[in-house]
């Protein structure tokens, strides 16, 4: 039956999607996760599982709950500089005179921190890893599979993509925003069911998947408040996910 902790091996890793290389988080199962022929409640099971992710990272923890490591002396260095960048609008320091570094600059910070559906980001300090402006939380998408045995939970391109090289001398990332953050840890395993959204997810679920009757007003409930949760997340969605 899904959602128990006995029944439902539970394997998760970053994935490439074979449609067009975007990078995501495949969270898969031997058994049946949800109904697939049961769209609404496949989505609503996606959106509980998205919601959980952004949570936990939010509050600098894995999806497993899992601490994540903490913050290097040099990347509080970098995040200091991005938000003194962004509180000149994007511009480089006064003490850049070149025309062309400062040009480059201002197009770098752009491109790290403005994405077409989710508007402007302004980096900040103090968050925790994998929290510098935002950006990052807001620009997953989940999509349930169409065997019910998994669900994909897509990143923007802009933070699945390791950031290339610039003329301003900025050296090409070798990972992702999305596998700096997730890469050396765990991804999902049964502990990720254990909050109570999941776990009432999971019990609808179940329900459909032994044929019982779906409390459609709960399911509903759920869902709407998911949505709620999500909030403009849901306008990636579509642009994300796989057909």
């Amino acid at each position: 039956m899904a959602g128990s902790e006995s029944e439902t091996n539970l394997m998760a890793g970053l994935k490439k999607s074979s449609k067009d290389g975007k990078t995501a988080i495949k969270i898969e199962s031997e058994d049946l996760i949800f109904d697939p022929d049961d769209r609404a409640l496949a989505q609503a099971m996606a959106n509980a599982m998205l919601v959980h992710i952004r949570d936990n990272l939010s509050r600098g923890m894995a999806p497993n709950s899992e601490p994540l490591p903490a913050l290097k002396a040099s990347t509080i260095e970098w995040r200091e500089a991005e938000k003194a960048q962004g509180q000149r609008g994007g511009n480089a320091s006064d003490r850049y005179v070149d025309n062309a570094f400062r040009h480059q600059a201002k197009n770098n910070f752009e491109r790290d921190y403005t994405a077409p559906k989710l508007g402007h980001f302004k980096p900040e300090t103090g968050g925790p890893r994998g929290v510098v402006s935002g950006m990052l939380l807001k620009s997953f998408a989940a999509r349930p599979s169409r065997d019910g045995k998994s669900v994909m939970i897509y990143v923007a391109a802009k933070r699945g993509k390791p950031r290339p090289s610039t003329t301003s001398g900025r050296k090409p990332e070798s990972k992702s925003a999305l596998e700096s953050v997730f890469a050396d840890v765990p991804v999902w395993d049964n502990r990720a069911w254990n909050t109570p959204r999941m776990k009432s997810a999971m019990q609808e679920a179940a329900k459909s998947l032994l044929g019982k009757k779906v409390n459609m007003r709960a399911l509903h409930k759920l869902a709407s408040k998911l949505v709620g949760e999500l909030g403009s997340t849901l306008e990636t969605a579509q642009s994300l996910a796989e057909d």
